[in-house]
C-alpha cells in the first residue's frame, strides 16, 4: 500500500485500538491467475508473535479455505471512518478536494482451524471479545447439538501476521486552522462516520 511518511503509523499500539474498533474486514488471496475474498470479522491477538495474530472463520461451503496454503501470503484489509473533505473548509487557498480515512492491510500465512476444541475455543474468544463491545453478555453453549452442528459447519483460519501497514490520512499535512475548520464542519453535518472521522482528526492533531 502506497502511504506518504506524513500518513504512515507504526505504533502497534494505535493498530490494535484500531482494529479492536473495526474488526470487520476482507480476507483476500491469490488463486491462480485470479483472486478470491471474503468479508468476515476478526480477532486480533497482539500478544502472539511479534506483530500479533489474527484469528477468523468461514463457512465451511466457502470455497477460499481450500484455497489457502500455510506457505502463500494472504491480505487482511481493514477500514475505518472516512470522508470527503471539501476544499471549501479550509482557509488556504488554491486547495483541492481530498478524502480522509484510515486502511490497514495486514499480510499474513494462513493455518487452519478444525480440531473441534480449538474451533470452540476461537468462536468462544471471538463471541466474548464483541459481546462485550456490544454490551451484551451472550455466551455458545457448545454442548447443544444446534450448536455443534453449526460449528461442523465452520471452518477456522488463523492468520500469522508478519508485516503491517497502516495510512492514518487525518489532515495531518494541513495548517492548525484548516483542521480545525475541517473538524467542525465534519461535526456539523452530524454523520456518526463524520462525526468519528472528526474526533480521529482532532486526536491525531495533536
Amino acid at each position: 500500500m502506497y502511504i506518504p511518511k506524513h500518513f504512515e503509523i507504526n505504533d502497534l499500539n494505535v493498530i490494535k485500538e484500531f482494529l479492536n474498533s473495526y474488526g470487520f474486514g476482507l480476507l483476500i488471496n491469490n488463486v491462480q491467475d485470479d483472486l478470491t475474498s471474503t468479508h468476515l470479522p476478526f480477532l486480533y491477538e497482539a500478544n502472539e508473535g511479534e506483530k500479533g495474530t489474527l484469528y477468523t472463520h468461514v463457512a465451511r461451503n466457502n470455497p477460499q479455505w481450500q484455497l489457502l496454503s500455510p506457505d502463500k501470503k494472504v491480505l487482511a484489509v481493514f477500514s475505518g471512518p472516512h470522508g470527503y473533505i471539501s476544499p471549501s473548509w479550509y482557509s488556504s487557498n488554491p486547495a483541492v478536494p481530498t478524502w480522509d480515512y484510515v486502511a490497514i492491510h495486514i499480510y499474513a500465512y494462513p493455518e487452519l482451524i478444525e480440531e473441534k476444541e480449538k474451533l470452540y475455543d476461537l468462536l468462544a474468544k471471538t463471541s466474548v471479545f464483541y459481546e462485550k463491545q456490544n454490551g451484551t453478555d451472550w455466551k455458545p453453549d457448545f454442548t447443544g447439538d444446534y450448536y455443534q452442528k453449526l460449528t461442523q459447519a465452520i471452518v477456522g483460519i488463523k492468520l500469522k501476521v508478519v508485516d503491517i501497514q497502516a495510512s492514518f490520512k487525518l489532515s495531518q499535512n494541513k495548517s492548525v486552522e484548516d483542521k480545525n475548520k475541517v473538524i467542525a464542519a465534519l461535526k456539523a453535518k452530524g454523520t456518526p462516520s463524520s462525526v468519528q472521522l472528526a474526533d480521529l482528526i482532532s486526536q491525531f492533531s495533536k
